[in-house]
C-alpha cells in the first residue's frame, strides 16, 4: 500500500492470516487495527506519521520491522519481540535505545540519522551481521569487538575516530566510513576479505 491517505489500519483487522504488510508514504498516523494480525511476520510502515507502536505489542511473530521516517518516541511495545531479526528505526525521535537490549536475535539493525550516542545496548546481540549508524552521535565502537559475525558496518558521519575495536572481526566484509575523520582506517586496509569505502555498498 503506497501513497494513500490513511488514518489507521482498522480496514485490515479481519485479515488475520496476513504475514507480510507494507504501507509507506501513506500519511498513516495510527496502527490501530493491526493488533489482530497475530500472524504478521514482516511489517514496513516507513515514511508515515506514526508515533505509537503499542498496537504491535502482542504481535510476537514479527521477524522484520521497518519504521523508518516516522515519529516514534518509545520502543517499549517491541522490546519483548525476541523473534525480531531485522529492525530499521532510521530517522525517528526515539528517546530510550536501551530497550533494544532484549532483542538479542537481531541480525540487522539500522539507526541512521538518529539521536543515539552509545552502542552499549547491543552488547548481547551476538548474531548481529549488519549495523548501520551513519549520521548518529556514536563515538565508541568498543562494544563491537566481540561481534564475531558482523559483516557490514556503516559509520559515516559519526564521531568515531578509531577502528581499532574492529581488528578482531574476521567476518567483516564491508566497512563504510569517512577516511578523513577516521584517520587510522588503514589499520584494516590489508584485512583479508574486507572492502573499505566512503560510499554505500549494496551487499547481498
Amino acid at each position: 500500500i503506497q501513497q494513500n491517505d490513511l488514518t489507521d489500519l482498522t480496514f485490515i483487522r479481519e485479515l488475520k492470516s496476513l504475514e507480510i504488510l507494507s504501507i509507506y508514504e501513506s500519511n498513516l498516523t495510527s496502527l490501530n487495527g493491526i493488533e489482530t494480525l497475530t500472524n504478521l511476520q514482516n511489517l514496513i510502515i516507513s515514511q508515515n506519521n506514526v508515533n505509537d507502536l503499542s498496537p504491535l505489542q502482542n504481535l510476537s511473530k514479527l521477524r522484520n520491522l521497518d519504521i523508518t521516517d516516522n515519529e516514534i518516541v518509545s520502543l517499549s511495545p517491541i522490546q519483548n519481540h525476541s523473534k525480531l531479526t531485522e529492525l530499521a528505526i532510521d530517522r525517528n525521535p526515539i528517546q530510550d535505545y536501551s530497550l533494544l537490549a532484549s532483542l538479542q536475535n537481531l541480525m540487522y539493525l539500522s539507526m541512521m540519522e538518529n539521536n543515539v550516542a552509545t552502542l552499549d545496548f547491543i552488547s548481547d546481540m551476538h548474531h548481529l551481521q549488519r549495523l548501520l549508524i551513519p549520521g548518529t552521535q556514536i563515538s565508541d565502537l568498543s562494544v563491537l569487538a566481540n561481534k564475531k559475525h558482523l559483516q557490514y558496518l556503516d559509520i559515516r558521519d559519526t564521531k568515531v575516530v578509531t577502528v581499532k575495536p574492529l581488528l578482531p572481526l574476521e567476518e567483516l566484509e564491508f566497512l563504510i566510513l569517512d577516511k578523513k575523520l577516521v584517520q587510522d582506517w588503514s589499520l584494516l586496509e590489508n584485512k583479508v576479505g574486507l572492502t573499505i569505502s566512503e560510499n554505500i555498498i549494496l551487499a547481498q
